[in-house]
């Protein structure tokens, strides 16, 4: 009755840094072994036109576009696909990097997501690509715009403190905009390291933890 949703990160949206890339799929898919790892009922739930890119998908959906409304509605509707077929009452959303954008994205939506985990998430990209100087992401929503969440959902904002790619002032500062919301701060983890080995232990941690 209760199902945990995985949400990869960007993959690879661009080839080298200048062309929008043919097929975006994650080489290294951290979500998906996260979730091999968890023994709860499990469904990893990828974005459109990753790992299958039909002939009407748009480069804008995997680019400029990868967290717009097209790409949160398309997988809000197979949640309630999922939802209907498997009679779930109940969400947990676990998102790395992007993937935590969406599932905050998706949540701010729902009514029945009992918890939201961002793993080394970019809950701001307005900010994130500013820092780094990338192309704007000009047609995607943002996850802090919505924020705070509605106090019924957990929030927990994981950080790794070497982590180059999410760098963890950037998440600190937004994730500090929702109110309610649990930060944790991971000295030795980056965004890869070392969330799949000690990812069991961290679900037991989140189990057992009054919420925030």
């Amino acid at each position: 009755s209760h199902l945990h949703v995985y949400f990869e990160g960007d993959g690879s949206p661009w080839f080298r840094g200048r062309e929008p890339a043919i097929d975006p799929t994650s080489r290294h898919p951290l979500a998906l072994t996260l979730m091999m790892r968890d023994a709860h009922p499990s469904v990893y739930l990828n974005r459109p036109c990753y790992a299958h890119t039909p002939a009407n998908c748009q480069a804008a959906l995997w680019t400029s576009g990868r967290y717009s409304h097209e790409v949160i509605d398309a997988m809000a509707a197979a949640l309630d696909t999922i939802k209907q077929k498997h009679d779930v009452r109940s969400f947990s959303f676990f998102g790395h990097s992007g993937g935590a954008n969406i599932a905050l994205l998706i949540a701010k939506r729902r009514n029945d997501v009992q918890k939201v985990v961002a793993v080394a998430g970019n809950i701001d990209h307005p900010s994130w690509t500013q820092h780094f100087n990338y192309l704007p992401l000009t047609t995607s929503l943002n996850a802090r715009d919505t924020f705070p969440l509605q106090e019924s959902i957990e929030r927990w904002y994981f950080i790794g403190e070497k982590d180059r790619v999410m760098p963890a002032p950037l998440i600190q500062k937004a994730a500090q905009d929702d109110e309610g919301g649990k930060i944790l701060r991971f000295e030795n983890y980056d965004h890869r390291c070392c969330w799949e080995q000690e990812w069991p232990t961290l679900l037991q941690r989140i189990k057992a933890s009054p919420q925030p």
